[in-house]
């Protein structure tokens, strides 16, 4: 008798490992980092943006079609207020672009808020520091199933002036604002 249940497990076992070396993985989660390209400086009246195209990483590609729900997104990247008066920053995406912070604020979807800064100073926020700031992921799903959308980076009061950039030493590879995304697929 404990042969044949010897024999089941190794069968269902040949048939995992299987399934695993073939690349037939039927579900789990699934983390991707996402790199911009360049900085977003805005004020109360200019508006800048980065334009996230997921559509060109492996990762998303291979799961797109089976992404079930958002688990975790997170930001690394350094804030600087660039005025004297103290300014709390934000991070929106949307699928839009916009060209006014109040279409943003109005349209946008508020994914980080909250990180309060002095007048002309810069905080570096780390991947495990800005889960501390981050909202609404029941509804960013949405906003990343076209794979490509826009991230804006502004204040909460005016008037404002702040930058977004990366992380790193300038010129090297880490220089870029990263946005690490977690999803759960499965078939």
């Amino acid at each position: 008798m404990k042969h044949k249940h010897l024999k089941v497990w190794m069968a269902a076992l040949t048939v995992a490992v299987g399934l695993v070396a073939a690349g037939c993985i039927l579900s789990g989660e699934f983390i991707f980092v996402v790199e911009g390209d360049g900085t977003i400086t805005s004020t109360d009246t200019v508006l800048d943006n980065l334009h996230v195209d997921l559509t060109s990483n492996s990762t998303w590609n291979d799961h797109k079609d089976d992404i079930k729900s958002i688990v975790d997104i997170k930001f690394e990247c350094k804030f600087t207020n660039n005025r004297s008066d103290s300014a709390s920053g934000e991070l929106y995406i949307s699928k839009n672009l916009y060209t006014t912070v109040s279409d943003v604020k109005d349209n946008a979807t508020l994914v980080f808020s909250g990180l309060g800064l002095a007048g002309n100073e810069s905080r570096t926020v780390s991947f495990s520091e800005s889960s501390t700031y981050i909202s609404n992921l029941d509804t960013v799903l949405s906003l990343l199933e076209s794979g490509e959308f826009y991230v804006y980076g502004i204040a909460s009061d005016t008037p404002f002036s702040v930058t977004v950039s990366g992380v790193g030493t300038p010129g090297s590879d880490q220089e870029h604002l990263r946005l690490m995304v977690t999803i759960s697929a499965g078939k």
